[in-house]
């Protein structure tokens, strides 16, 4: 049943899809007949076919504006928005409540035992299943659980599923709806700070076409509490509000109770539609769709009295006036950004009306959790290392029991004459039941409860780094960030890695971009020098006073050629003055440029040509730069937001990069105004926006209107992205495209002919150098016969590409992240038209994007920690280089001693050659300078990586052979110009071919796939979205926190896990094989020594806590020690605490424990009488004996290893103690806990009142204690010793370069 029930699991829920309620309206037979086709809808979300998920979401409009169910066209329903996250009901909580614990492994296995002690035969209890008692008392416990969650879901369901939403009728008035009620085609209209109820394409906010668009935040979704913008498609975003609203202050005046006539205007462009997206998918980043032959107003071309007519149409349609409007027939497009997702929340906005697209477990966050659990399941190495003892205990476990069972069955063959024994079955008999009573006794051979021990932990575990104060951080000021733990699972894992990848632009750097220079034609503006290049220098600089260190140790000692002598190294540290508050020369956002008067004057100039007789083909120069800035302004995914209380224009965009380069034509004095797809207006302002004097110049301002015909969207594999606009007042078509040199050189036309591409060229290997972020600036201006013609035009060649690709292809998959491969036809086509465009180079630009606070401290920190750091990113060769250098990860000394090496080519034999010598290099070197340990650097392009990747090309083999060689030998790599699936391609390379344990951190959806592929993901909440914090295992806010992270949660979190591992096998060996001991003084009867009920407290009572506590709070270091000092990393990651020597050590102390806690007390009480009354000590008197001292001799031997002594470790440890003694004195006090009856009454305090018991325990403790204390003291003296030479040599090192 469990395995069919169809649950989604949100938030730690489960969610359970529903039959939908058939609408009151609708005729019965009709509901039947479409439904009748659907499985039971409690099974139906799982058990969907292939043909259902790849099913579009249709929704068909008739002739008078009106919505067309699924049903009246006698087709499936869409399910309704009714959700059930409950999974018991009254009558089913008892049976399936106790059948999902039952099939549970662990508890599986003690049902088995019960059973197993049911049968008199076999059983030790007497025929009783006395571990019934615990495990119905964990039953109950997991039941009242379960059954508090599902009553808050059913509380929760209830609330969601009642909430009221205002619907808009089709004849204009409101009705209030539960949010269950709701079907897909309504029209609701939600209110500021309500929750949307389903997911939604947004038709008008309540200033209609004055501010089509509004804010959604998604905090109940990503955990983003920025806002994100979300517009009206075409064609609706030209509607009215559908309330009334003031025209001059755009303030909703009145609540209406009938939507105005603007409603019926929606209507009248509808009629007939057809509105086609994506079928229900948990792709939060990503939908697409259309609205087929909806009637969008035709745009007029521009005429002098544009300004006058714009007043007047604006007047007419507040008036709801729309006689002036002319309508074409269009394909309009949808995107994500016209979707509303169930989950977030409407903010800043009095109300916006939706169309409801998708209902019900259809909605994305419902799918996206689906597609989650689908995802592969990681688990740390620890787990799986455990997972093989436990099999090898398993077995050992097996034939222990076969073995006593046999020597049993021997026994009593040998004894049958034995007239005291009274046989009543034959030896092979007995043998048998022996090997189930064996199995019995062994049950807690194997700590079945171990499991459930490390989830509690990991989970507190998870609390505590959560809680972190010193991972916390304000982003961008008014978000707050702690650290957050997605998967537990992995907190162990955190201390072992050996490969660290990591993204660079957001991840490395801050993500906080500046525009700070930029070349337009063969003119260079801007100057002075960024923080990376500062650090370059300051590098260099340090580099030379080492090669003048080792001249002048070569002069004083010449003769010195056995390298005995110890150079002088440049250490690794924090060099550069990155984080300093330089000094800015202007208050603009996102700009830091020093020579806008001069770039402003070649504006001027052309604003002054246009408005007067001077033609402005005169001033080639100037109309290059107004090109470029009007580039910049409308080649972007940016919106100018107007701000109610003080007006002023802001510009908002998804893409830091698109925000800086439209502020900076902002600055300029080139004006995103306005953007309302698909029409777009541009100010320019000759002096700029305020003039020297401050004030406003507005009076000057050139107004220029556009119309968006095409977007060609920016992903990570294309590295540009093209728009396609008209200008209204010429009719010219403008083809404008930015994106990395590597791919504008070959799309630009006749690069290499160019006057000015060698000049850009120069440049960009300039802003290279100095670490900025280049793009090219290219546009082509065609006339308008290349996008209209019907017959050889783009444009219908456009619609039908759109036509064709909006059913995404699996050839399409990843297109958004830039994960999709090479045979994708939207990369492929758009490449096509950008060639075809043939545009012209007009500049590049340079921006600066700083490195966050403390990045080399943390490189240099993991490469002394002995992991290798791997920087992956897609910017040029050289910006790579000094933003290695920058942040520690390069040293100059490597390419002074011809440790950095560069695969950049792509023949492979050429690739064979450089790899081999490298690695013969890189041993040479190390053979002769044994005293030196400088790390190796390599730097791989993509192009290089490809050819060792593809397993087409012949001696692949080889390749990534020698590649897998090179790259374990480097311990500092940069990867240049890759794309997303190439990153992701090399961690599963490392982790597979090496065995190693890999990390990849990024910001980006770019990142995803790479984190994803990695044992640990990370992801860091910034600004480029969320993706990569939804994909990962752990999300920071800074780079630097990754340090803490490893160093200080990782590694205690390794050691205290294995710890309790390796613990947990001890303390249960010390039992069970105290009793395999005792069967060769019975005979291997199966008789055991303690009292039962005894027996199954020691692990739940006994020994539980302290282990627990051990592992949650115990710590060997401070964390300031262990973040000073990560050579201390390296311990945890090669894995010193947790191998097959650590862990069969500790069964080998358990087995020698167990043999003396039984040797030393029946040698005790063999003889003599152990009191006054000269009777011999029975086999409980024994028992009690031994039972205390594996008692003391468990908890006594965790104080060995524990190093956080406070009063919550005291209390725990002395009070497991207590609480045994009370136990033991309960059971002795009651005939109701004994089997053995009278035998049992009484018998502690009869042993205790004997000095012999407390000398024996004394004595028996102290021997099965010594070899363990005498063990770790040698380890931890060792490992000491260890720290302090390493200290010693690190203090000998820094005294010598304090005093050069």
């Amino acid at each position: 049943l469990s395995s069919r029930l169809d649950r989604i699991a949100i938030d730690g829920k489960y969610r359970t899809a529903i039959k939908p309620p058939q609408r009151p309206h609708e005729p019965i037979n009709s509901g039947i007949q479409s439904n009748s086709k659907r499985k039971s809808n409690m099974f139906s979300l799982c058990s969907r076919s292939s043909d259902e998920e790849q099913k579009q979401r249709t929704l068909r409009y008739d002739q008078s504006g009106e919505y067309r169910t699924p049903e009246s066209q006698q087709e499936e329903a869409y399910i309704a928005n009714r959700i059930k996250t409950s999974k018991y009901s009254i009558l089913t909580f008892v049976p399936l409540n106790l059948f999902e614990q039952v099939i549970r492994p662990a508890n599986f296995y003690f049902c088995i035992i019960a059973a197993l002690q049911s049968i008199p035969p076999v059983s030790i209890s007497g025929g009783t299943p006395t571990i019934l008692v615990p495990l119905v008392f964990v039953f109950t416990v997991t039941a009242i659980k379960d059954a508090l969650e599902d009553l808050k879901r059913h509380r929760d369901d209830n609330a969601e599923n009642r909430r009221e939403v205002e619907i808009l009728q089709p004849d204009g008035s409101y009705i209030t709806k539960r949010s269950q009620d709701i079907h897909v085609g309504e029209i609701v209209r939600i209110h500021d700070r309500q929750r949307f109820p389903a997911d939604l394409l947004l038709v008008t906010s309540a200033k209609g076409h004055a501010a089509p668009y509004c804010y959604v935040e998604t905090s109940n979704i990503d955990g983003e509490t920025n806002l994100k913008l979300k517009q009206s498609p075409e064609g609706l975003n030209s509607l009215p509000s559908f309330d009334s609203v003031d025209r001059e202050s755009l303030r909703v005046l009145m609540k209406d109770e009938r939507a105005s006539k603007s409603y019926q205007e929606f209507k009248k462009r509808i009629n007939e539609c057809l509105i086609i997206a994506d079928p229900p998918n948990g792709h939060l980043d990503s939908w697409s769709g259309s609205i087929r032959n909806l009637d969008v107003p035709v745009m007029r071309e521009e005429d002098d009295n544009a300004p006058d007519m714009d007043e007047k149409e604006d007047f007419k349609l507040f008036q709801n006036d729309f006689s002036s409007l002319s309508y074409g027939k269009k394909n309009v497009n949808l995107s994500v950004d016209n979707l509303l997702l169930r989950g977030s929340e409407l903010r800043n906005s009095d109300w916006i009306y939706g169309v409801v697209m998708y209902t019900g477990f259809d909605c994305k966050i419902f799918m996206n959790n689906q597609s989650r659990q689908r995802q592969r399941i990681k688990r740390s190495s620890v787990e799986k290392l455990m997972g093989r003892f436990i099999g090898y205990m398993a077995a050992a476990q097996f034939f222990i029991c076969l073995m006593c069972a046999i020597l049993a069955g021997d026994w009593s063959a040998s004894n049958q004459d034995a007239w005291y024994l009274y046989w009543t079955i034959p030896p092979e008999l007995d043998g048998f039941y022996k090997f189930f009573t064996w199995f019995i006794i062994f049950a807690q051979f194997i700590p079945i409860s171990l499991l459930v021990s490390m989830e509690v932990v990991k989970f507190i575990q998870a609390q505590f780094m959560q809680w972190d104060i010193n991972m916390y951080t304000r982003l961008r000021g008014k978000t707050d960030k702690f650290c957050t733990v997605q998967n537990s699972n992995l907190n162990e894992e955190l201390g072992q890695i050996d490969f660290v990848f990591s993204d660079k632009t957001g991840t490395l750097t801050d993500n906080s971009l500046d525009f700070r220079k930029c070349v337009i034609g063969n003119e260079n503006y801007g100057r002075g020098e960024t923080e990376i290049g500062r650090a370059a220098k300051r590098r260099e600089e340090e580099m030379q006073q080492q090669i003048e260190y080792e001249q002048q140790l070569s002069n004083v000692n010449p003769d010195d050629d056995d390298g005995s002598q110890v150079p002088f190294r440049i250490q690794r540290m924090y060099t550069s003055d990155i984080g300093v508050a330089l000094e800015r020369n202007n208050n603009a956002p996102h700009v830091n440029f020093d020579e806008e008067r001069r770039l402003r004057k070649q504006l001027k100039i052309t604003c002054a040509a246009q408005q007067g007789a001077d033609r402005l083909d005169a001033h080639h120069h100037a109309m290059m730069v107004r090109r470029f800035l009007t580039v910049l302004a409308i080649n972007n995914s940016c919106f100018p937001v107007i701000d109610e209380e003080t007006g002023e224009l802001s510009i908002r965009a998804a893409s830091p990069d698109d925000e800086c380069l439209t502020c900076f034509a902002q600055f300029m004095g080139v004006q995103l105004s306005e953007r309302n797809p698909p029409s777009i207006k541009v100010d320019i302002y000759p002096d700029g926006l305020l003039a020297d004097d401050g004030n406003s110049e507005k009076s000057k301002k050139i107004e220029e209107r556009w119309e968006q015909l095409a977007e060609f969207e920016f992903t990570s594999k294309r590295k540009r992205m093209s728009v396609v606009l008209r200008n209204l007042e010429t009719g010219k078509i403008h083809f404008t495209m930015k994106g990395a040199d590597s791919e504008m050189i070959r799309l630009v036309d006749g690069w290499k002919k160019n006057k000015y591409s060698s000049y850009v060229e120069k440049y960009l290997e300039e802003y290279s150098e100095q670490g900025l972020r280049t793009l090219v600036i290219g546009e082509a201006i065609l006339d308008a016969e290349w996008w209209d013609n019907p017959e050889s035009g783009w444009k219908n060649q456009y619609l039908q590409f759109q036509e064709d690709t909006l059913m995404q292809d699996e050839r399409d998959e990843g297109h958004i992240k830039g994960s999709c491969g090479d045979h994708c036809r939207k990369c492929a086509w758009y490449e096509r038209i950008e060639l075809e465009a043939k545009c012209e180079l007009l500049g590049c630009t340079a921006i600066e994007d700083k490195l966050q606070e403390s990045v080399p401290e943390t490189i240099s920190a993991m490469l002394d920690g002995g992991i290798n750091v791997w920087v992956l990113t897609g910017d040029k060769q050289k910006t790579a280089e000094n933003i290695g250098i920058a942040c520690n990860l390069l040293e100059p000394s490597m390419e002074r001693h011809g440790l950095l090496f560069k695969l950049t080519c792509a023949e492979p034999h050429q690739l064979a050659d450089i790899m081999q010598s490298a690695i013969e290099t890189i041993s040479k070197f190390r053979l002769e300078n044994k005293y030196n340990k400088q790390n190796a650097g390599l730097v791989l392009n993509s192009t290089a990586l490809k050819t060792i990747m593809d397993l087409d090309q012949q001696h692949d083999q080889d390749l990534q052979s020698l590649f897998l060689t090179l790259a374990k030998e480097c311990k500092s790599v940069i990867g240049v110009r890759l794309q997303p699936n190439q990153k992701a391609q090399i961690v599963e390379f490392i982790a597979e071919q090496t065995g190693a344990r890999t990390l990849a951190i990024g910001d980006g959806t770019n990142d995803e796939p790479m984190i994803r592929a990695a044992n640990v993901g990370v992801g860091i909440a910034g600004l480029e979205g969320t993706a990569a914090v939804r994909a990962s295992d752990y999300a920071i806010g800074k780079f630097k926190f990754l340090k803490r992270l490893m160093f200080v949660h990782g590694r205690l979190h390794y050691k205290r896990i294995t710890t309790l591992v390796c613990y947990m096998f001890y303390k249960n060996g010390l039992l069970s094989l105290s009793s395999f001991y005792f069967g060769f003084y019975n005979g291997f009867s199966g008789q055991i020594l303690y009292n039962e009920w005894a027996y199954q407290l020691y692990n739940i009572v006994f020994t539980c806590v302290p282990i627990l506590l051990y592992a949650v709070i115990d710590r060997d270091h401070t964390d300031k020690y262990l973040i000073h000092h990560p050579q201390l990393y390296h311990i945890s990651q090669s894995g010193e605490y947790f191998n097959p020597k650590v862990f069969f050590t500790w069964i080998a102390e358990s087995l020698l424990a167990a043999f003396l806690l039984i040797f030393i007390p029946l040698s005790c009480y063999d003889v003599t009488s152990p009191d006054h009354t000269a009777q011999s000590a029975g086999i409980w008197t024994v028992g009690i004996v031994i039972l205390t001292a594996i008692v003391f001799v468990a908890n006594i031997r965790l104080t060995l290893i524990t190093n956080s002594w406070i009063w919550v470790t005291h209390f725990f440890l002395w009070g497991s103690i207590a609480a045994y003694f009370l136990a033991i004195i309960v059971l002795n006090t009651s005939n109701a806990f004994a089997k053995a009856g009278s035998d049992y009454f009484w018998t502690v305090f009869r042993a205790m009142n004997s000095g012999r018991f407390w000398l024996t325990v004394f004595v028996s403790t102290l021997i099965a204690l010594y070899i363990p204390f005498t063990y770790v003291s040698f380890t931890t003296l060792r490992r000491n010793a260890k720290i302090m030479e390493n200290e010693h040599s690190a203090r000998s090192f820094n005294s010598i370069q304090s005093n050069l």
